[in-house]
C-alpha cells in the first residue's frame, strides 16, 4: 500500500491528508470506563504503520491526549504529528493561566512540545481570547508549542488576530455538503494570508492558501478500543 500524501502547513511541520480524529474517545467513555491507554495506543499505531501519523483531538476528548502519549513513549519512527485543542472556560488569560494550560497538554502527551495546539473560545463576548493567543505565541517562541491554530473563528475574529502579529497557520471550522459557510470570507482571508482552513465533518477538506480543496477524511477510535 503506498503511503498517504502530506501536506505542509508550514517549512517546518506537515500533516497527512487523512488525519485520524480522536473526538469519539469521549463517546466511548462517557459512562466512565477508560480506554486503557496502551490498547487506544495499539489502534493508533495501527493507523501510524499505514502511514496515517498525524492525530487531531482535544482536552475534552476523553483521554484521547493520555492515548496518545502512549503511543509517543514507544518512539515510533517517523513521529506521530500530534494536533491538539486547549479550551479553556473564558476568563482572564494572564500568562499563568495560559502556561498552566498549555503544560497540561503537554503533560497528558508526555512531551515537551506539542506539534499544533489548536486554541478554542466559547463565547468572543469575552475579549480576552487575543489575550490567550499573545501568551501561547510567547509560548512557541519559549519552544512548548511548534504552531499555533484555532478552531471556530470567524472571519472577523480570525483576520484580528492574523492583523494583530499573531502567528497563526490554521483555523478548524465546519464544512460539508450541507454547511458551506467556510467557502465564503474565511476561505478568501485565509487564502489571502496563508492560514489553512480545516473542516470538521465526516469527510474533511483543508482549504490551501493556493486556492485549492484538499480532501480528508476524518478517522475515528474504533469502538471497540476499549
Amino acid at each position: 500500500m503506498s503511503q498517504p500524501p502530506e501536506y505542509p502547513l508550514t517549512d517546518t511541520l506537515s500533516v497527512t491528508r487523512a488525519l485520524v480524529g480522536l473526538w469519539q474517545v469521549a463517546d466511548i467513555e462517557k459512562d466512565g470506563e477508560l480506554i486503557d491507554p496502551e490498547t487506544g495506543a495499539d489502534h493508533l499505531a495501527a493507523y501510524a504503520g499505514e502511514g496515517f501519523r498525524t492525530f487531531d483531538m482535544a482536552d475534552h476528548y476523553g483521554t484521547s491526549e493520555l492515548i496518545t502519549g502512549a503511543l509517543l513513549r514507544r518512539g515510533a519512527t517517523p513521529r506521530p504529528v500530534v494536533c491538539t485543542k486547549w479550551c479553556p472556560t473564558p476568563g482572564p488569560m494572564t500568562a499563568e493561566v495560559v502556561r498552566a494550560g498549555v503544560q497540561e497538554r503537554l503533560d497528558r502527551l508526555g512531551t515537551d512540545r506539542v506539534d499544533l495546539l489548536q486554541f478554542h473560545w466559547w463565547s468572543f463576548e469575552h475579549p480576552a481570547w487575543l489575550d490567550a493567543l499573545h501568551e501561547m505565541a510567547e509560548l512557541r517562541e519559549q519552544g512548548m508549542i511548534g504552531e499555533i491554530g484555532v478552531t471556530n473563528f470567524d472571519a472577523a475574529h480570525l483576520q484580528l488576530a492574523l492583523s494583530d502579529g499573531v502567528p497563526l497557520v490554521s483555523n478548524q471550522v465546519p464544512f460539508s455538503l450541507v454547511d458551506r459557510r467556510a467557502r465564503g470570507p474565511l476561505a478568501r482571508l485565509c487564502a489571502a494570508r496563508g492560514c489553512v482552513c480545516s473542516a470538521t465533518a465526516h469527510w474533511r477538506v483543508v482549504f490551501c492558501p493556493s486556492g485549492g480543496w484538499i480532501s480528508l477524511t476524518h478517522r475515528a477510535c474504533p469502538t471497540g478500543a476499549k
